[in-house]
């Protein structure tokens, strides 16, 4: 509506009893527990219910070095079952598939493929895309091999070239969050790699995190830039193509039937994209929020 800030919510984050982000900052308001493929296609019913754009679901193991959401805790443990107990008859049939997996790098559980994937053939049966909050080898590559339509963000360690090479083969859709993550080591060398493939960035700012301003990062478009894009592809990706990946028609787009929404800026952004922090013209929705051109 007129004036009004655009907002499309996944709801709470799916993720696995102790796993993250509950493990870090609590369920209330931003975990949905789910354990069981029941558990994880009721949670993408509800969500559907309440208007979420998409599904949201961490992959998440922790331990990536200069991570802003993670913290080492114990020794960690192998991949194993964690659910499932051991049968006394070697021949007896286990009760049920496992459905969490622990990380060697910091002990947090992660959903297991069977329950990702109910996840993602729920949503997609209700039209619906998953998002997947990944920052490593482990949640990228369970990503690629259940069909989740999204990477949240570039993953934060090092990712091999094997996986580089999937997501180029998927075209999956990755967002940056490259100014969040810029003091991850492996982060911006992914981001070159993945643009190298073949696999076009879209702007993503969280603006939740501290040093992250609240309007346009521009920060986040030289990270986008440093990486091997273009300042054409940069601005695409976080205007006409970010709109596209949103399925909104013509969302960032300057023509006749787009939604009235725009900003406009004293100089070049050629030659100076700070400039686009400071706008003197907003308008939203076909209604001026802020005007510093007019007398």
């Amino acid at each position: 509506s007129p004036g009004r800030l655009r907002l499309l919510s996944t709801g709470p984050i799916l993720t696995v009893s102790g796993g993250y982000p509950a493990v870090t900052m609590g369920e209330h308001g931003i975990a949905r527990l789910i354990d069981s493929p029941e558990q994880a296609r009721a949670a993408v019913q509800e969500a559907a219910r309440g208007g979420a754009a998409l599904i949201k679901i961490a992959l998440e193991p922790g331990g990536e070095a200069g991570a802003p959401w993670a913290m080492a805790h114990g020794h960690g443990a192998s991949v194993h079952d964690v659910h499932a107990p051991q049968a006394q008859d070697p021949h007896a049939p286990v009760a049920h598939a496992p459905q969490i997996v622990s990380s060697a790098a910091t002990g947090w559980p992660m959903p297991a493929p069977a329950l990702v994937q109910a996840v993602v053939d729920e949503a997609h049966r209700l039209g619906l895309r998953v998002s997947a909050h990944v920052r490593e080898e482990q949640g990228a590559s369970l990503a690629l091999e259940t069909g989740i339509d999204e990477w949240a963000h570039v993953p934060c360690a090092p990712l091999s070239d094997e996986v580089i090479a999937r997501a180029a083969a998927r075209q999956i859709a990755v967002i940056g969050t490259l100014d969040t993550l810029s003091r991850c080591a492996g982060t911006q060398h992914n981001a070159t790699r993945l643009v190298a493939a073949g696999v076009a960035l879209l702007y993503g700012a969280e603006v939740a995190h501290p040093d992250i301003p609240w309007g346009i990062d521009v920060q986040e478009l030289q990270w986008m830039m440093a990486a091997g894009m273009t300042q054409d592809a940069v601005l695409q990706a976080a205007t006409s193509r970010a709109g596209a990946h949103l399925g909104i028609p013509l969302l960032g787009t300057l023509q006749a039937g787009a939604p009235a929404d725009l900003i406009a800026i004293r100089g070049d952004v050629a030659t100076n994209l700070k400039h686009l922090e400071y706008p003197e013209l907003v308008i939203a929705g076909g209604q001026i929020v802020h005007n510093h051109f007019a007398p």
